[in-house]
């Protein structure tokens, strides 16, 4: 065998290798990647990720997810006849806990995006939202109005998270597009602390007691909308990383 056939077979040997394990693609070899619909392995990579790279993953386009910018987010809440009736604007907000987020459900991340579900189900034992509030509205039947610094913390928080998405096709790839993440959380526990209620050390001091008091019934009543701000929030996070790889690359096979 001449030099020049064994570099022509050698060639031909590294494409048809490279067809099979997408050497095209430019997803970074850090962090591995499993087979499609392999849920077991999907879920130790996730929690791999968490644990070791809070800071962010900046070559797959995720950025911190310990502390995690909020930025600016209102919630609201309650009808008029509603037991709770807030609305309450957050700026500067952050989240820290999630490091110690536990992947303990995938489901779906199948061949086919078209057709896959897209689940992540999870559990942390703390949460915590920090940041200068704004508040009007009332709270069991009682007025509330304040601004200031606050602190809201969720205990022991089961998750679920459903990504409900659309392909776009780009340059004969197809791309996943987040479309929205239905977030549903349940916490054992929720405490909150916003300082300045009414202008009033004492006053606010009495009121945080009276919501710590009663955080059962306000959590029921807050629920829904902060499952909402949570969901936007993770789509936010998690649209630049699918906007930067074709579907395809994300898996081994």
């Amino acid at each position: 065998m001449t030099s020049k056939q064994f570099n022509f077979k050698f060639v031909a040997a590294l494409f048809a290798y490279c067809a099979l394990v997408h050497c095209d693609s430019s997803f970074p070899n850090t962090i591995p990647r499993c087979k499609y619909a392999d849920v077991k392995c999907l879920q130790s990579i996730m929690n791999k990720v968490i644990r070791t790279s809070p800071e962010g993953v900046p070559e797959i386009g995720l950025g911190s997810i310990d502390p995690l910018y909020i930025g600016k987010t209102v919630m609201e809440q309650g009808a008029p006849t509603s037991p709770v009736n807030v609305r309450i604007r957050m700026k500067n907000a952050t989240m820290s806990g999630i490091r110690n987020f536990d992947v303990n459900k995938v489901i779906g991340f199948e061949r086919n995006p078209n057709t896959s579900r897209f689940e992540i189900h999870g559990f942390v034992n703390k949460v915590t939202v920090l940041g200068n509030y704004q508040m009007s509205g009332k709270a069991l039947v009682v007025p509330v109005n304040g601004h200031g610094a606050a602190n809201i913390t969720f205990i022991d928080t089961a998750v679920k998270m459903k990504f409900l998405t659309h392909t776009e096709r780009r340059k004969d790839e197809d791309y996943v597009v987040l479309d929205q993440v239905v977030y549903n959380s349940i916490s054992k526990r929720m405490s909150m602390n916003f300082e300045n209620l009414f202008n009033d050390r004492l006053i606010s001091e009495n009121m945080n007691n009276f919501f710590n008091e009663n955080q059962d019934i306000l959590y029921k009543e807050l629920g829904p909308a902060l499952d909402k701000v949570f969901g936007n929030i993770i789509k936010k996070k998690m649209e630049p990383i699918f906007q930067k790889f074709a579907y395809r690359e994300f898996f081994s096979d």
